[in-house]
């Protein structure tokens, strides 16, 4: 099952009255190191993953709604990648992805663990299912 088709299954059972998910639009956070160390591997993850997002959209978005990416960089730093996280849940997005790398995923964990997260989907595999 691609990424597509799992959030075309999840998003036909979401309340759409909330900001994530409306009736033309699923909302989806990024968390990616487009600044840092990782900058070399990660920017080019980023584009394809907003190559794929629009390429997605063309064909008529997901369960008919077309999917608005909300696009963070946490530097590869745990702190920024907390935050920016934070800021990602209070923005009510559908679900998160991109997070790349150890020490930022395991910075984002303890706020998935205390379930204040949609999906969260952590690596690369993802941008090329």
């Amino acid at each position: 099952m691609t990424i597509a088709e799992s959030w075309s299954t999840s998003t036909a059972k979401v309340n759409t009255t909330g900001l994530a998910v409306t009736d033309t639009e699923v909302t989806v956070g990024i968390l990616h190191s487009v600044t840092g160390t990782m900058a070399i591997s990660e920017t080019t993850l980023k584009d394809t993953v907003l190559m794929m997002v629009d390429q997605q959209n063309a064909k008529g978005g997901v369960a008919g709604r077309s999917v608005e990416i909300r696009n963070l960089d946490d530097g590869y730093e745990p702190d920024r990648c907390v935050a920016n996280t934070e800021k990602l849940i209070k923005d009510e997005v559908f679900a998160l992805f991109g997070y790349i790398g150890t020490p930022t995923s395991l910075a984002a964990l303890p706020l998935a663990a205390a379930g204040l997260l949609n999906p969260m989907i952590a690596g690369a595999a993802m941008a090329f299912s």
